[in-house]
């Protein structure tokens, strides 16, 4: 589950492509947990437009083995779908929150290594893609 708050822009001319800002990651559970991103967008079109719009919010795992990390190709993480923003366009841009809840955490499969950890990095509509953002590393046990 995906939610995004939003606010007008009044004194920033941000750029057309999206720009994402760590703020938190929390586990609530041994199953889940929320990564909550910073965001501005120049052109204001962050978010799917309907259900057959491809996810926007592409996720990629970390694993850490004996202190060193790499992307692991044989852990998939799932994407998620930031909504789409309404209504909130200004010549300036937009900027707001955005919480991804991860349910049934990937970290679960990763037997085996130290720690782990995810980026992601977030697509607008007109294909522009954000910085990658990463998550602290984090223990699988």
């Amino acid at each position: 589950m995906v939610t995004a708050l939003l606010s007008c822009a009044k004194e920033s001319d941000f750029p057309n492509t999206p720009v994402l800002e760590f703020r938190d990651f929390k586990r609530i559970s041994p199953t889940e947990a929320i990564w909550v991103l910073g965001f501005t967008d120049g052109d204001g079109d962050v978010g799917v437009r309907n259900k057959n719009d491809s996810d926007n919010f592409i996720v990629d795992i970390y694993v850490v083995k004996n202190g060193v990390g790499a992307l692991d190709s044989n852990l998939k993480a799932s994407n998620y779908r930031v909504p789409v923003v309404q209504g909130v366009r200004t010549a300036k841009g937009v900027e707001g929150k955005i919480e991804i809840t991860i349910n049934g955490l990937d970290f679960l499969k990763a037997e085996g290594y130290d720690s782990i950890y995810y980026s992601g990095y977030l697509i607008d509509r007109s294909f522009n893609a954000s910085n990658t953002v990463y998550t602290p590393v984090f223990s699988t046990n």
